[in-house]
């Protein structure tokens, strides 16, 4: 078995931490019956949002993610009313080929979609919801239109805690003949907890360089921690050399974090809770800047390090000014 595969889930259990969706999943394989609505899964990045939508695909449909009847975009890259014209009004109106119930289109991202593109969607999953079952991942709710909501089924993901993802990843590890799973729990317990709750992020750590997963042992992953604890941590003595004059630091800190697997949102999240110790004045100047660039991450057309670049030179021009 390779690492794609490990990774990957193929039941029910394999979704850690999520228990407002498991007993439906279970029903739903169960009994081999699709959701009666659409749905809508909301949370942060990395807590099973997009695993769980293929998930569905693979215990209703034939060919899985494979079928013919699958299809999944994101909501970040095709965002306008083109897409619903061009692609998502054929999915909803054709109906599925061969012996499947309903065809599954998956949006990801749905909360970067324009308004007028949601607008334009609702109706056509209310007429032809009898061909098609939508899902929606979204990292925010408000972002979606009530009119779509309301078509859905809401499922709300949380952050994995630590002991829960530490299972998840312990199971990956086994079945690549890793032993002593209790050596291995309380480093993947701390694993988890400085990737704020993000499997995915913890997962594509795990399997990405310097050591893979045929090569990887407790000692190399005691050093990835600790590698970690001085990279994603920022504490108010950081930030108050950062926002003394430290751009290139903060620039550096950011995207090293980014190289060792965290998301762009966790990276986001440890730069504020670094800011929200921080008690001097130049925090209310930093956190005008700060919100003024969260409020574009959907939208940011570039990479996440070139997100990175733009946050730290807002805030540098922000703070900078008003010394």
């Amino acid at each position: 078995m390779n690492w794609k595969e490990a990774i990957q889930p193929v039941k029910p259990d394999d979704i850690v931490g999520q228990p407002g969706i498991s007993y439906d999943l279970g029903f739903w394989e169960h009994t081999g019956k699709l959701p009666d609505s659409h749905l809508l899964f909301v949370g942060p990045p990395g807590t099973g949002k997009t695993s769980t939508a293929r998930l569905i695909a693979r215990m209703m449909l034939h060919g899985g993610t494979e079928s013919i009847n699958y299809q999944e975009t994101n909501g970040s890259d095709d965002r306008g009313i083109d897409f619903v014209r061009d692609v998502f009004k054929n999915a909803m109106r054709s109906k599925p080929i061969g012996d499947d119930q309903k065809k599954i289109m998956v949006i990801d991202e749905a909360d970067g979609l324009t308004s007028s593109a949601q607008d334009a969607m609702r109706q056509l999953m209310e007429d032809y919801k009898g061909n098609c079952l939508v899902i929606l991942t979204a990292n925010e709710q408000n972002k979606i239109r009530n009119a779509i909501q309301s078509r859905c089924k809401i499922y709300h993901f949380q952050r994995v805690l630590p002991q829960i993802g530490a299972g998840r990843l312990w199971d990956i590890l086994d079945t690549f003949g890793h032993p002593c799973k209790e050596v291995w729990e309380p480093h993947l317990e701390r694993f988890v907890q400085l990737h704020d709750g993000d499997m995915r992020a913890c997962i594509n750590h795990l399997g990405g360089i310097p050591y893979g997963p045929d090569t990887i042992n407790p000692d190399s992953l005691l050093e990835s921690i600790k590698h970690l604890e001085s990279v994603v941590t920022l504490d108010a003595d950081d930030i108050h050399e950062i926002l003394n004059g430290q751009w290139r630091r903060l620039r550096r800190h950011l995207h090293q974090s980014l190289r060792d697997g965290t998301s762009l949102r966790s990276t986001m999240n440890s730069l504020y809770d670094g800011l929200h110790d921080y008690h001097e004045d130049a925090f209310f100047d930093a956190m005008v800047a700060y919100g003024d660039v969260m409020t574009e991450f959907h939208e940011w057309p570039g990479n996440a390090y070139s997100f990175c670049d733009y946050m730290v030179a807002r805030i540098r021009k922000e703070v900078t000014e008003n010394e």
